[in-house]
């Protein structure tokens, strides 16, 4: 249950209305700039799974902690961890045993976020806002992006900062994949948002993770045993 949780988690990574496309793009500027002009962070999400777009009950829950350095950002849910350098991108899945080294810098908004909010926004057939508790906005984006039909976005109007996302799948999962019939949502609940965290000492060290071993990388001896797919070196 959980590995198709993470699946799904993984690969989102890959109101009181109003007329049709309206909308303060302010909003969106200012969520953007609050997180732009933080060079340290540390935030704990919640990934809550619900069966159905409009289910009570709560499947189950995951929590990935995400740390962001000057530049690095490390990202860690259960057993699958990422370091994004400016350098390059290693994703090492310790239940697996397998490293991926790669030049891609990720979108960190999208890690954030489970979205790229520009993206979305771009292509969105209806944009609905409310203000469901004082000093809180929701959007609702109807938009078609990759496997989601409508993401609902929470937000602080005095920090921009995030409460919450939520993504609506639109189609349901297979029964191999644990599915019910219906089209499952998921819920990015931001628990703790610290700007001025303590890092562990190691933690953006690619050292940690990979050596230089001749002209290409290897696991370091923690990790022996680990595949490793280079894509860096040449």
């Amino acid at each position: 249950m959980k590995k198709r949780l993470c699946f799904i988690v993984l690969a989102s990574i890959s109101l009181c209305a109003h007329a049709q496309l309206t909308y303060d793009r302010s909003d969106f500027e200012g969520i953007n700039q609050a997180y732009a002009r933080l060079t340290t962070l540390q935030t704990e999400v919640d990934y809550v799974y619900y069966p159905s777009h409009q289910g009570k009950k709560a499947g189950e829950t995951l929590r990935a902690t995400l740390s962001l350095d000057d530049g690095s950002y490390h990202y860690r849910l259960q057993e699958v961890e990422t370091l994004c350098t400016p350098a390059f991108t290693i994703l090492v899945d310790h239940e697996e045993k397998q490293i991926m080294l790669d030049s891609t810098r990720r979108s960190l908004r999208q890690v954030l976020f489970g979205a790229d909010l520009d993206a979305v926004l771009s292509v969105c057939a209806k944009i609905r806002f409310s203000y469901p508790e004082p000093g809180i906005k929701k959007y609702e984006l109807y938009a078609t992006l990759g496997e989601t039909e409508r993401i609902d976005i929470y937000f602080d109007t005095t920090t921009f900062l995030m409460r919450r996302v939520v993504l609506f799948y639109n189609r349901p999962l297979s029964a191999e994949e644990g599915g019910t019939g219906e089209k499952p949502r998921l819920e990015l609940v931001y628990r703790r948002q610290d700007a001025h965290p303590t890092f562990d000492k190691d933690l953006f060290s690619p050292a940690r993770l990979i050596k230089k071993s001749g002209n290409r990388y290897a696991p370091v001896p923690a990790l022996r045993g680990y595949k490793i797919s280079d894509y860096v070196s040449k």
